[in-house]
């Protein structure tokens, strides 16, 4: 996806390396939870790209938050009327036994 260049996705930035640091994780155990390439995750939480809803799915799912605490809603809500809702739910379900089990 494009890097995002609004005022939210600096938001985000912030929102989403402030949990990571208050966590104490690193990119690297993010990746590993997630199956998120890291330098994909570099883009995302460093430059402000773009998650895909999958992407935004799992790393809510490994950090236990909120989508919308880390992520704008409004960029989201768009990639969920193009997202196979099953897709959605495999991939949460697939975050939460990676973070169980790495926990």
């Amino acid at each position: 996806m494009k890097k995002n260049e609004n005022k939210q996705s600096k938001n985000a930035i912030t929102a989403l390396k402030s949990v990571l640091r208050d966590d104490g994780r690193k990119l690297t155990w993010l990746s590993a939870v997630t199956n998120i390439h890291y330098q994909r995750l570099q883009r995302i939480v460093n430059q402000g790209y773009d998650p895909s809803i999958t992407e935004a799915v799992k790393i809510a799912g490994a950090l236990k938050r909120p989508i919308t605490a880390l992520f704008p809603i409004d960029g989201l809500q768009e990639a969920l009327h193009h997202t196979d809702p099953e897709l959605v739910h495999q991939s949460a379900r697939t975050s939460k036994l990676n973070g169980e089990a790495g926990t």
